[in-house]
């Protein structure tokens, strides 16, 4: 009986310690399942002040799903007694004014899921020098008016070594420029000029900074600065020169304004005889007005506007009523224009062709073309009876006979397209010619002129 027993207890006894053996195996495995270092960490980048280091963790065993945290270590340039930088705690540094002098180096721990390896280190970077401060190769310049009210804007100019940060200081030196102190508060790009800067010069201060430091450059000083100026005022009025007839040329002086304009602009108007209900003359914007016949029966009004870098004002001058001057056989037509005969266009003026209308345009196909001219003379004049002559250049339509314009001005004829017409999306060119009868052709008031009519395939 106690033999048996003893058996019993004997078995009992190896598999117990069978199994802590076993157990013991299992933990040796998962020691050495933790991942191992097989290629240390690197790091690159400059070693100076203000650049950035990053650093690679290199390759480990037992992955692949591994997981890497990093400690930054500042080292004595001679030895690797290394300490960890509190914080520093990613795979990049920006180097600081506390790393000068030392060096870098990254420790680095890779985890799985049976637990965290050894840690790994790069090697040391080189010694960290300082960065250099900013220099400017380009000095900062001030731009604006000096005069008070006005605003001066700076330009920071360039700078090298990789500026991270600007700032600006105003200074009011004296009229010759020197003796330059801070504007208190002035410590934006733009200065608003005050009155305490009127006879004085203006600069601005740039300091540019960078990791390495900081340095400063002065632009050039602005002008001396002016009092607040006034826009100009008229001390006598405009005045108009010339006869006020039909066919004339009247003149407009400028008057006389105080706060020294720069410059002056016009507008001649046209009102009723009694100078009221004045409005504007398209297009004539110079100081010389040719009095057309329109203008028979009314004033004409001229605006002088003076303008200075304060502002501008305006003054006026009004015409006698225009005086009828027209010539002989004139008709005001129903839209206020006046029609002559071309008996009474006579040298120095001449006829000209204003305005042309092709029908259709552009021409599709080879169907008579309906084409109409205009005719004024180079008073303003709208000419009757101006015989007006047409074919097209080279010769691919008709050419009609020479036809008088109406009492409008107008004339109307029609070309027939040749064969040889094209129809291709290219223009075809017509020469047109108006004359008095009974003078040469090309001579005398006649005119002449190209003109062209599109294309297109049907």
């Amino acid at each position: 009986m106690n033999r048996g027993r003893t058996i019993a207890v004997a078995a009992a006894t190896a598999a117990a310690v069978a199994a802590l053996g076993g157990i013991g195996r299992d933990a040796l495995a998962a020691a050495q399942a933790v991942p191992t270092n097989v290629s240390k960490p690197t790091i690159s980048g400059i070693a100076q002040q203000g650049h950035t280091l990053t650093g690679e963790h290199g390759d480990w065993s037992n992955g692949p799903n591994l997981t890497y945290s990093y400690q930054w270590q500042r080292c004595p340039a001679a030895t690797l007694t290394c300490t960890n930088i509190p914080g520093e705690t990613s795979n990049v540094r920006v180097i600081t004014d506390g790393d000068v002098g030392s060096r870098l180096r990254l420790e680095v721990r890779a985890a799985n899921g049976d637990g965290t390896g050894a840690p790994a280190y790069s090697d040391p970077s080189a010694v960290i020098v300082r960065g250099e401060t900013p220099a400017v190769t380009r000095l900062p310049a001030v731009s604006g008016t000096a005069r008070e009210g006005e605003t001066l804007t700076a330009d920071r100019g360039e700078w090298t070594n990789n500026p991270t940060s600007y700032a600006y200081q105003w200074q009011r030196c004296n009229a010759a420029g020197a003796s330059c102190t801070n504007v208190p508060g002035e410590t934006s790009t733009i200065r608003i000029i005050t009155n305490g800067d009127v006879g004085s010069t203006l600069r601005v201060l740039v300091t540019a900074a960078n990791a390495g430091g900081s340095s400063s450059a002065a632009s050039a000083v602005s002008g001396v600065v002016a009092p607040r100026g006034a826009a100009p005022a008229n001390t006598a009025a405009p005045t108009i020169s010339g006869t006020p007839q039909s066919g004339q040329t009247l003149t407009a002086s400028n008057g006389t304004w105080s706060n020294s304009p720069t410059s002056y602009a016009y507008q001649w108007q046209r009102c009723n005889s009694a100078g009221a209900s004045c409005t504007n003359i398209p297009g004539e914007t110079r100081n010389t007005r040719i009095v057309a016949g329109d203008d028979v029966g009314s004033r004409l009004r001229v605006l002088v506007t003076a303008t200075n870098a304060v502002g501008s004002a305006t003054a006026s001058a009004t015409s006698e009523v225009i005086a009828t001057g027209l010539p002989a056989g004139a008709i005001r037509l129903a839209n206020g224009k006046v029609s002559i005969p071309v008996s009474s266009v006579s040298l120095p003026d001449r006829l000209i062709v204003d305005s042309v209308r092709f029908t259709p345009n552009p021409v599709r196909s080879r169907a008579p073309i309906t084409v109409s001219f205009h005719v004024v003379d180079t008073r303003g004049y709208v000419v009757r009876e101006a015989v007006v002559f047409v074919r097209s250049v080279p010769l691919v339509t008709s050419t009609p006979a020479e036809t008088a314009t109406r009492q409008d001005g107008w004339v109307t004829l029609q070309v027939t397209p040749r064969s040889s017409f094209p129809l291709s999306g290219k223009a075809v060119q017509f020469f047109v010619r108006a004359r008095k009868q009974g003078e040469d052709a090309l001579a005398g008031v006649s005119t002449r002129r190209l003109v062209q009519v599109r294309t297109a395939r049907g």
